[in-house]
C-alpha cells in the first residue's frame, strides 16, 4: 500500500514540476511581441474609453475610473506578469463570477445606484 502512495506522490511531483517549467519557458522574442500586443490593447482600450465619455455613454468621472483601474492593471502586469491569465473567472462560464452573485455590479463605482445594470442600460 506504501509503495502505491510513494509512486503516486511522485507521477504528482513530476507533473507538478513539468507543468510549471513548460509555463515558464516563454522565448524572449515571443515575449517582447506580446508585451507589444499588449501595449496596442492599452491604447485602443484608452481610446475606446475616451469614445464613450465623448458619446455620453460614460460620465467624465465614470471615464477617469475606468483609466485609472487600466493603468493599474497595466503596471500589476509589467511587474507580476499576467497571474492567472485569461479566463471566465471564480465561477466558471455561467457561474456566480466574481461576486458569486450578491450583489455584483452594484458595488463597482462605475454602476452605482443604477442597480447592477451597465450605464448604456438605463
Amino acid at each position: 500500500m506504501s509503495r502505491k502512495w510513494i509512486i503516486g506522490l511522485l507521477v504528482v511531483a513530476m507533473l507538478v514540476l513539468g507543468v510549471s517549467y513548460a509555463m515558464a519557458a516563454v522565448p524572449e522574442t515571443t515575449q517582447k511581441e506580446i508585451d507589444g500586443i499588449y501595449q496596442k490593447m492599452i491604447e485602443l482600450q484608452k481610446e475606446l474609453i475616451q469614445k464613450y465619455v465623448d458619446a455620453g455613454l460614460l460620465t467624465p468621472e465614470q471615464g477617469k475610473y475606468m483609466l485609472e483601474n487600466l493603468e493599474l492593471r497595466a503596471k500589476y502586469r509589467s511587474n507580476f506578469g499576467f497571474g492567472r491569465g485569461f479566463g471566465w473567472g471564480m465561477g466558471g462560464m455561467m457561474g456566480g463570477g466574481m461576486m458569486g452573485g450578491l450583489g455584483g455590479p452594484a458595488f463597482c463605482p462605475m454602476h452605482a445606484g443604477t442597480g447592477g445594470l451597465a450605464p448604456s442600460a438605463y
